[in-house]
């Protein structure tokens, strides 16, 4: 916990409990413990294959052996060769040296070592976990499911992080380090790691946590380190309007405190991916009755929030569907992604009883607006934010997964958004290993945004239905 010239960071008792209560009136939306049990299910089912998924899956036994096996192969020697030094030294991720300025020696070693230890929780604790948990099939074994060695491997490197700085009390104001460099001119002592600058690539790291929560339950770790997943999600600067309510008050230290009536729980395209790719993990590891309950009315209200056409240049969606960020039209940038980001919140959270049809309606016109805009796989320059050159194909894998997700009867069970699936969706997008990649593969310290997918899509194209007609128009 931070001090800043001597005074604690940490609102009062009173306006602690004046937040909280805006929370009160929609506590009934917790799921009850055999529903909440059936949610970690569904979404460990979103994150991993099955065993018989390589027979009835398109791209079947050729993901694990062409895709997976390498990168799990790969994330076993990088942690058999890390070097575990530094021990005990609290890392400090924030605005990098001068680029202009030759770096002294000293200066040089230690973005190095940052660099290392930012691949080793960023990819390769998360590839760690998957490789535990992802079994393999007769022709294709998968040497590490559910190999002892392997969970050993990565609890080793998660006590090591934590002697590193990420902890319970680890420093995550902002993603540019701008508010930690600005807080430390004023004499702000943190306590622990600052993870300023990396902020925004600590998903993997929490995902790694929720498919390891067995071998942490065995050995005893478990409630630890879901309070350090509980810190990187409350009290994420990026996240501070979703929980602002039971945040610390160094979470927030560049906002207005308290916050104004109308910034309550709104989170642009940056925050909704975060809010997805951070908090459900967390969520689905909450024990406590009543630290659910508060989660649950977090939960509500970002979607109804979020999830809603909002005129002007804020918010994600606007009244013709199109996906804004940083003030202007995002479709082949964040747009898509945050659409997709919807549609598996809306998909997990879906028993939960936690949004109304006008949140599954605002996510449906933008993505039928994105089908219009963009046609099939080629978006204009002028519609790409500060990415005229984006990725058409990562983009067109995340709307087809957003219909997808929209569409399956475990999700809203959309029957336009899987007619629209149907006729958008190309199987070539899986046939080749490159071109398929992005329906599995994350970014930002995700390496590994879920393999179930292709399950959902096998199960929706296998329904029956007709596609959609294909739209006209630009």
């Amino acid at each position: 916990m931070g001090h800043l010239n001597g005074i604690s960071l940490l609102p009062s008792r009173g306006a602690v409990l004046a937040a909280c209560l805006l929370c009160l009136p929609i506590a009934h939306a917790q799921a009850p413990s055999g529903a909440h049990n059936e949610l970690v299910r569904k979404y460990s089912d979103l994150l991993l294959l099955q065993a018989g998924d390589y027979s009835s899956v398109q791209v079947g036994e050729g993901l694990l052996s062409d895709a997976l096996a390498p990168q799990f192969q790969s994330a076993m020697k990088k942690v058999g060769s890390y070097p575990f030094d530094r021990p005990g030294e609290l890392v400090k991720f924030v605005i990098k040296f001068d680029a202009e300025t030759e770096l002294t020696d000293a200066q040089r070693e230690d973005e190095e070592a940052h660099e290392a230890f930012l691949n080793l929780f960023s990819r390769t604790m998360p590839l760690l976990a998957y490789a535990y948990n992802t079994p393999g099939t007769g022709a294709v074994q998968n040497p590490y499911f559910q190999n002892e060695s392997v969970a050993q491997a990565y609890i080793r490197a998660l006590e090591y992080c934590y002697g590193r700085g990420i902890t319970e009390d680890a420093w995550l104001p902002d993603h540019a380090g701008r508010a930690s460099a600005q807080a430390l001119a004023l004499g702000l002592v943190r306590r622990s790691g600052d993870l300023s600058t990396v902020s925004l690539r600590l998903g993997g790291f929490i995902q790694s946590v929720f498919l390891m929560r067995e071998p942490l339950s065995k050995a005893g770790l478990l409630d630890k380190y879901r309070a350090v997943v509980r810190n990187l999600v409350v009290n994420h600067g990026a996240l501070y309007h979703a929980f602002f309510p039971y945040a610390r008050r160094d979470a927030g230290i560049k906002y207005e405190f308290p916050l104004p009536v109308e910034e309550w729980h709104y989170l642009n395209a940056d925050g909704v991916r975060l809010f997805v790719d951070f908090f459900w993990p967390y969520f689905m590891l909450v024990e406590d009755e009543t630290e659910r309950r508060r989660m649950s009315a977090v939960l509500w209200r970002v979607i109804a929030t979020n999830m809603a056409v909002k005129p002007g240049v804020q918010g994600t969606i606007k009244p013709d569907g199109t996906a804004f960020h940083h003030l202007t039209a995002y479709m082949g940038a964040y747009g898509p992604f945050t659409l997709e980001s919807f549609a598996q919140l809306l998909y997990l959270a879906k028993g939960v009883g936690c949004y109304a049809q006008e949140n599954v309606d605002a996510v449906k016109l933008a993505v039928e607006s994105y089908r219009v805009m963009i046609q099939k796989y080629s978006s204009s320059p002028a519609l790409q934010g500060r990415f005229p050159r984006g990725n058409d194909s990562r983009a067109a894998a995340a709307i087809s997964k957003a219909m997808a997700l929209l569409g399956h009867l475990e999700g809203p069970g959309d029957s336009q958004m899987k007619a629209r699936f149907l006729e958008f969706f190309d199987e070539r997008q899986l046939s080749e290993a490159e071109a398929g990649r992005p329906f599995y593969a994350g970014s930002r310290g995700v390496p590994i945004r879920g393999l179930g997918i292709y399950r959902l899509i096998s199960e929706l194209r296998s329904s029956g239905g007709a596609a959609a007609e294909t739209p006209s128009g630009v």
